[in-house]
């Protein structure tokens, strides 16, 4: 995939922030309380440098610095519901036009960290946004078969897990990698992660045969248990009647 900004990979992030409670709230602490009498250029324009420091420290893979700094980002253009409502259609407009990369950005920053439940988020509301946003398909595609790794390898770990949870990973993120596909046919990202898919789907494949075959013959075990244990008490059964059973009547062959 090609880089969102100025040749980088654009990371950045949108909490659905609140000042009270908020994994961001220190961030928004910090702001000057000039901040409500700005105007909504003014915000975007102090987002943007933030958004730019995220940029520069992913370059140089300082992931959780980014995060902080798209965080920031997103606090310069917090808006309550209220303030939202009194925006013209120009300021919405343009503020989810910064929202939606940024979006993206954090998201990338998160997949990076491991962070796949957050990142899967961000590219969500990206393409809540912009549905038909590439790299958001593409990017939202890849959390979900990272999932769907994530949720075989607890078969390693001999932890319990969830086959249908797994397929439903990559059914997923099918539908977003051809929806890509289908925009950017050419992009070699996009190809790799799809072939990437069908190796995952194929290994998954082969644990769902294994997992049917021993349901079988768990089945076919209980089955048979059952069946002795009816013999058994069958048994049991026919010869206490024959116990409670009267004497036989002598009998006498006549002559």
């Amino acid at each position: 995939m090609e880089s969102d900004d100025a040749g980088v990979e654009n990371v950045g992030e949108d909490v659905k922030f609140d000042p009270v409670d908020s994994e961001s709230h220190a961030d928004y602490d910090a702001v000057d309380r000039s901040y409500w009498y700005r105007t909504t250029q003014e915000k975007l324009d102090a987002a943007m440098i933030e958004r730019q420091k995220g940029n520069d420290l992913f370059r140089e893979g300082k992931y959780v610095d980014a995060k902080k700094a798209y965080d920031s980002a997103f606090v310069n253009i917090f808006c309550s519901k209220e303030e939202w409502a009194m925006l013209s259609g120009e300021e919405q407009s343009s503020i989810n036009a910064f929202k939606a990369p940024c979006h993206l950005n954090r998201g990338l920053v998160r997949l990076k960290l491991k962070e796949l439940d957050d990142a899967l988020w961000e590219f969500t509301e990206a393409l809540s946004i912009d549905s038909g946003n590439t790299k958001g398909l593409f990017r939202r595609g890849c959390v979900l078969i990272e999932k769907c790794k994530e949720e075989m390898n607890k078969e390693n770990l001999k932890e319990y897990w969830d086959v249908d949870r797994a397929q439903g990973y990559l059914d997923r993120a099918r539908d977003d990698l051809v929806k890509a596909c289908y925009q950017a046919p050419n992009d070699k990202a996009i190809r790799n992660e799809i072939e990437e898919l069908g190796n995952v789907q194929k290994q998954l494949k082969e644990y769902q045969t294994k997992y049917k075959n021993e349901q079988k013959q768990l089945y076919s075990q209980l089955i048979a248990n059952m069946d002795a244990k009816n013999d058994v008490k069958n048994a049991k059964s026919m010869e206490k009647i024959l116990q409670n059973m009267p004497p036989l009547e002598p009998f006498i062959v006549p002559h």
